[in-house]
């Protein structure tokens, strides 16, 4: 049986000296939409059945998958390419599986100069497979095994799995 972390051994006591983060604070907004789901409805108080209505975050995020597989091998991963894959994880559209590397953008904002970096990196996550070349050029499929960008049942409903 494996460790249980020390936030989870933390007395109640404990925890509550945790509920003030300062990090989210009087700046901190969630900038949220609200969204009717088709077909789903709720009763009000007078058992009359309306729309469900629910807040969606506005801003997009990107879900890294946290199997341990997952976080020693990105641990792995030389600095370059751990800095390539963050740079993905912040450029990758929502709802897609692939990208284009913007290769400049990624080299100016780590203050790279060699292009062969940037290849050396490339090449690294293309061998550890968190991304695969496309039939077109520059464009790298995503591994949604990893990390991914919206809904994954939506996107791949033939590889869903019900335990």
């Amino acid at each position: 049986m494996r460790d249980k972390s020390k936030i989870n051994k933390m007395t109640l006591m404990d925890k509550q000296l945790l509920l003030a983060n300062p990090l989210a604070g009087k700046d901190f907004e969630i900038v949220v939409r609200k969204m009717v789901r088709d077909g789903v409805f709720k009763k009000d108080k007078d058992n009359d059945l309306i729309p469900l209505e629910q807040d969606l975050e506005a801003d997009s995020c990107v879900k890294i998958y946290t199997k341990a597989d997952y976080r020693i091998l990105t641990a792995n991963l030389h600095s370059p390419a751990q800095r390539l894959y963050l740079h993905i994880l912040y450029e990758l559209p929502y709802g897609v599986d692939y990208i284009e590397i913007n290769w400049k953008r990624y080299m100016k904002e780590n203050n790279l100069t060699s292009v062969n970096t940037y290849k050396g990196a490339l090449k690294e996550l293309c061998r550890y497979l968190f991304i695969y070349p496309s039939l077109i050029k520059g464009v790298y499929w995503i591994n949604p095994a990893l990390f991914f960008c919206g809904n994954r049942v939506a996107k791949y409903p033939n590889n869903i799995i019900i335990k």
